[in-house]
């Protein structure tokens, strides 16, 4: 839904909007925004794919290459955009390595979200990202430096920074 009078009154923009499946978002400025979901009706019922808008919400755009899961499993966090072409997502593997604990993989895009790479994972030992414990979000400054949250076994949160892109992480105290 979108308002451009303060809240006053709200218009279904959403791309298929009934057959989208627990959606997340991120909203660049009043034109430019992200989904990423699961569509029922699509080829593959468990895809978690990312579509996107231009226009603010009359147009949506979707793409093969944007498919970045098939696992019923598995969901992906808000997507992350610190501009029109270059953005991240978390995608939460659940059956991860033990009770209380989630496996993540970080993805990038720097063409809008037609393409994503899959940059870090904690399957990747040299990414510097926790494997146990929950994963509760990114969020990036600009293209090089950002963060990751979350908690371990304990409830203990803990923090987490990247100055390239995603590619490396190490713990920062909080």
């Amino acid at each position: 839904y979108r308002t451009t009078n303060g809240g006053k009154d709200w218009n279904n923009v959403g791309p298929l909007s009934t057959q989208l499946k627990n959606p997340t978002g991120e909203f660049l400025n009043a034109q430019e925004a992200w989904i990423v979901t699961t569509v029922p009706n699509s080829a593959n019922p468990n895809a978690i794919q990312v579509i996107r808008t231009l226009d603010g919400g009359q147009n949506w755009q979707s793409w093969q290459s944007s498919v970045l899961s098939t696992s019923p499993q598995d969901y992906a966090g808000v997507p992350d955009f610190v501009n029109t072409q270059d953005g991240w997502i978390e995608l939460i593997i659940n059956g991860g390595p033990g009770a209380g604990s989630e496996s993540v993989d970080i993805f990038r895009t720097t063409d809008g979200g037609q393409s994503w790479t899959r940059v870090a994972s904690t399957s990747q030992q040299s990414s510097g990202l926790p494997n146990g414990g929950l994963k509760s979000g990114i969020s990036f400054k600009d293209t090089m430096n950002g963060w990751a949250a979350g908690n371990d076994a304990s409830n203990t949160p803990w923090l987490y920074v990247t100055h390239n892109s995603g590619q490396t992480w190490q713990l920062q105290s909080l």
